[in-house]
């Protein structure tokens, strides 16, 4: 089955989305900036929940029967609930919303999947400042601004470079993350998963782990588009060996909100960080 239909809707909303967001950029202060249950980590802004109405807005009255699910305005026992719907459009208005406050900063994007049945199959990132858009659909390839991408062949952990997150770990995760980054050729964190899932459709890092403490996990629309862009990057044969879990079971999205992921398009290179991490 064809999702091109599917993905131009969400691509148009998520790329007027990431415009609104640009436009509203500059109004945004230091005493706009508010925190999400008290933690000065996890911040908000008057942005975020305004680009997320215009994107399911844009999103409800095309896809009927379909649950909608965006980070801003629910707690997490209702995203949880809503999670079990088999049939769900998952949005993140704002990804990287440390670095849209940092005015100089391009790491910040708008993202939309849809996902049935449990899996990604028409999905986009938008980087509005850089003004970059990553799309997929099941089975119709990957492509960054209209340019079809691919990965092909192995790197192995010694020769890699690897995405990574640093905030809301614990001893145990730290301790494997660190065995990971020594092993690996570099690493480095952007404070946004959907700019790590760019720089992994361009070739700039070789895979991308976000590991947390599960109350402070992420979560599934900071991964899914990733996951079909990863998907859609190889030959058919590996396409279910590029997303996972840390402890190596193939990543799904059944009853999912909060997630740890691990996703690179060469299967060889996740045998090794899971043989490190798990």
């Amino acid at each position: 089955m064809s999702y091109e239909r599917e993905l131009e809707i969400i691509r148009d909303a998520v790329k007027r989305g990431g415009q609104l967001a640009l436009q509203m950029r500059p109004g945004v202060s230091a005493a706009d900036i508010t925190t999400k249950g008290g933690d000065p980590r996890d911040i908000l802004t008057e942005v975020d929940p305004a680009v997320q109405r215009l994107i399911f807005d844009a999103l409800g009255p095309k896809f009927p029967g379909v649950t909608l699910i965006g980070e801003e305005g629910k707690t997490r026992r209702e995203l949880e609930k809503l999670a079990r719907a088999g049939d769900k459009i998952v949005v993140d208005p704002i990804d990287g919303t440390t670095n849209f406050t940092r005015h100089k900063s391009f790491k910040w994007g708008t993202t939309a999947c849809l996902i049935k049945d449990n899996q990604p199959v028409a999905g986009a990132v938008f980087l509005p400042v850089i003004d970059v858009m990553i799309t997929a659909s099941r089975g119709g390839g990957c492509f960054v601004n209209g340019q079809r991408q691919a990965a092909s062949g192995t790197v192995p952990l010694n020769q890699s470079v690897i995405g990574v997150e640093w905030y809301y770990l614990d001893e145990t995760r730290a301790q494997k993350q660190l065995a990971l980054i020594t092993a690996a050729r570099g690493s480095h964190a952007n404070l946004s998963a959907v700019y790590s899932v760019y720089e992994l459709v361009q070739g700039e890092i070789d895979a991308y782990l976000n590991i947390h403490i599960p109350e402070r996990s992420a979560c599934v629309w900071d991964f899914a588009a990733g996951h079909l862009f990863m998907r859609e990057m190889v030959s058919p044969e590996i396409q279910d060996s590029v997303a996972f879990f840390p402890d190596g079971r193939p990543l799904s999205y059944e009853n999912h909100i909060g997630m740890e992921v691990l996703l690179t398009p060469y299967p060889g290179l996740a045998e090794e960080i899971i043989a490190k991490t798990s």
